[in-house]
Order: structure tokens, then C-alpha cells, then sequence
């Protein structure tokens, strides 16, 4: 017997390895599913300007990381002291603005390096309302307290939003995307509206990837081999995991065991599954790293903490090219 509507998940045409070079961007269940990625030694860049949720923001990264256009004075807004820009999440944000720039750049530099190496990005959509700010006729990233009065709010319709992701898959054909829908719901906007922003998101993947079918199929002897393809996270909560007991105390974001299952659905189906013995070890060695010790100055703890530097000494070496998180090195 059945007690849920499983999900219908279309394989792609080649799965992740450790030989990808991953960019992950979007709201933070892009965050959540790039940790998990990341702390099982995949070479994974998670969110370099910060949480981002709609596609004309994350668009809008891309093509700053392609050309590595630095952050100058003229970009930064400043709020009761704080320093940050529309383009980055609160994270970022530094009481010296000077100190902010540096940080900002900085980190843009090495994204930079990272994303025109990358083969692979996966984008968590997660919302389709943008705000404008008005004074400087940008669409934000992220409003960072500002009076409300200093923008204007509005949905993405389905055309700009598609035109936007289709733009962004052509001026970089030398990667593969992997396009979700973030299942965390925007309750802020409302529950009508929230159910409005999504199914723009959907609609709009869908017909790039149509369109892309539609082009392959046009030039069939075509060297061209970028893939669009698309995971199902929203669905899978919404179908599989249509219970509360699977979100967090606010009822809106999603407990670690409705995230460690969609990754579980994520990792069979987009995972080569050569890759599940490296990932469960790297993933043991990392947890042993962040289990805190009752005792750290006992003798059972220090031979516990030699065993494990031992094991991730031995895993370096058998495994050259899987980076362990910085702080289990």
C-alpha cells in the first residue's frame, strides 16, 4: 500500500560526480541542499552574494560573477550605521563601509574564478515578486530594513520571467543548469499570492526546457551540449511530505528531516551512484568533526579526535580531488 502520491522524477541526461565543478544560487533551500552537497566533499560553491530568492536577482549575480565587475562606493546604501548593498544579503553587512567593500570584492574575485570553471549551476527560484528601488531604478536583492516607501513591489509575469532564465542559460552554454522551485512558501505575500509566484517559476522553467527540447531536436547532428533540466523539490514536499510535521516551529520553513529526505531523492537521481561511497565517508568524517565533546580534555576524547585526523589524513590522500568543509581539515 501507498500512503502518499509519489513524485515523478525525469532522470537527466548526465548525473553530478565529484569531476563537476558546481555553482548553487538562490533562496535558502539552495543553501540547505548546497551544505549538504558541500559537507560531503563535492566541489560546490554555495551563494557567493548571499541568500537570493527572485530571477532577475539571481540573473543579475551571474552576470556579475561572468565579468567580475567590482562593487564600488556608488553601490552601497546605508541603514541606522550599517553598510551593505541591493545586491548582497544582510550576512554581508559590515559598520565600516570601506571594510565592507574589501570583504565584498574580495569574495566576488575568488566567485569569479570559480564560476567561469564551473560546468554545473543549480538555481533555487524562490519567489517571483521583485522589488524596484526607486530613487536608483534597480530591482533589489535584498531591501535590508529601508522604509518600505523607497520601493515598488510587483510579480514577475511568466514571459519576463522565462525571458530572464532563457537570457541567462545562452550567455553561459558552457555550463549545465539544474533549475528548482524552493518549497519553502512566502507566506508574507500571502497564501493566494505565494500560490501565484510559484506557478509563474514552474511555468516559466517549463518553457525554457521545452524550447531547448525543441532546438536539440532541431539540430540533432549539433556539437551543442548544454542540458536544462529541472528537480522537483517543491512537489516533493507538497505530495510526499504533505504534513507539518515535516516544517519548522514557524510552520513555514522545512525541519532537517523534510530537507535530508529531498536531498536523499536529489542524490538517487541526479547523483552518479560511483559517488555514494565517497559521499557517506566524507559525511562521516565531517559529522565526527562537529560532534562536541562533553569532556574534551579526556583521554577517550583525544584518542577519538587522533582516530579521525588519522581517517581524514588517509581519505585525503586515497581521494585527492574531495575537499572536506574548512573547518574538518
Amino acid at each position: 500500500m501507498k500512503f502518499f502520491t509519489e513524485t515523478t522524477i525525469v532522470q537527466p541526461d548526465r548525473k553530478l560526480s565529484y569531476e563537476n565543478k558546481i555553482l548553487i544560487l538562490g533562496s535558502c533551500f539552495a543553501d540547505e541542499i548546497g551544505t549538504r552537497m558541500l559537507d560531503r566533499g563535492m566541489n560546490t560553491l554555495i551563494n557567493p552574494f548571499g541568500t537570493l530568492y527572485n530571477p532577475f536577482s539571481i540573473a543579475s549575480s551571474m552576470e556579475r560573477l561572468a565579468d567580475c565587475r567590482y562593487f564600488v562606493e556608488e553601490d552601497l546604501m546605508e541603514n541606522d550605521g550599517i553598510y551593505s548593498t541591493f545586491h548582497h544579503h544582510g550576512k554581508f553587512s559590515d559598520c565600516d563601509p570601506d571594510r565592507f567593500l574589501k570583504n565584498a570584492n574580495d569574495t566576488l574575485k575568488k566567485s569569479s574564478e570559480f564560476f567561469n570553471a564551473a560546468d554545473t549551476v543549480i538555481i533555487t527560484l524562490g519567489s517571483a515578486f521583485v522589488y524596484r528601488h526607486i530613487a536608483r531604478n534597480i530591482i533589489v536583492a535584498n531591501c535590508h530594513k529601508a522604509d518600505k516607501k523607497e520601493f515598488e513591489r510587483r510579480r514577475m509575469s511568466i514571459s519576463e520571467t522565462a525571458a530572464v532564465l532563457k537570457k541567462m542559460t545562452e550567455n553561459n552554454r558552457d555550463k549545465n543548469f539544474l533549475f528548482t522551485v524552493s518549497p519553502i512558501r512566502h507566506l508574507r505575500d500571502g497564501a493566494h499570492e505565494n500560490n501565484l509566484s510559484k506557478a509563474t517559476l514552474m511555468i516559466a522553467i517549463d518553457e525554457i526546457i521545452s524550447n531547448k527540447i525543441n532546438e536539440d531536436n532541431a539540430l540533432k547532428n549539433s556539437t551543442e551540449m548544454q542540458t536544462i533540466s529541472y528537480f522537483p523539490s517543491y512537489e516533493i514536499i507538497m505530495d510526499e511530505l504533505r504534513d507539518y510535521r515535516f516544517y519548522a516551529s514557524d510552520m513555514v520553513h522545512l525541519s532537517d528531516t523534510a530537507i535530508d529526505y529531498v536531498f536523499e531523492k536529489f542524490r538517487e537521481n541526479y547523483i552518479d551512484s560511483k559517488a555514494y561511497p565517497v559521499m557517506d565517508k566524507a559525511y562521516a568524517i565531517v559529522k565526527g568533526f562537529r560532534h562536541k565533546a562533553l569532556f574534551p580534555e579526556s583521554e577517550t576524547w583525544k584518542e577519538f579526535r587522533n582516530r579521525l585526523e588519522s581517517e581524514a589524513e588517509k581519505f585525503k590522500k586515497k581521494y585527492p580531488g574531495v575537499s572536506l568543509p574548512p573547518d574538518c581539515i
